[in-house]
């Protein structure tokens, strides 16, 4: 398995969202999954960097008891902080 492929794994990433992302083709990132070219040490960073914040969102979710529907790739919903605002009037 290529370092590429495990961290886009780890990621949960599709192959579409990383193309969009690093502004390559879909082809590109299949030939990095597949080994037939190595992915730039540009994006191994970066896909290391996205697993870092996703794992910390995810420790704030569950230290800050936010519930699963809640929560985006992003972080949490903005209209879960919405409804919480309106509650606590």
């Amino acid at each position: 398995m290529t370092p590429f492929k495990h961290l886009m794994q780890e990621a949960a990433f599709s192959a579409r969202y990383c193309a969009n992302k690093q502004g390559v083709s879909v082809e590109t990132i299949y030939s990095w999954l597949q080994g037939k070219r190595n992915a730039p040490e540009d994006v191994l960073i970066w896909l290391q960097k996205e697993i870092k914040h996703q794992t910390e969102v995810a420790r704030d979710m569950v230290r800050d008891n936010i519930p699963p529907c809640a929560r985006t790739r992003q972080g949490v919903s903005r209209k879960y902080y919405a409804m919480v605002d309106l509650n606590a009037e």
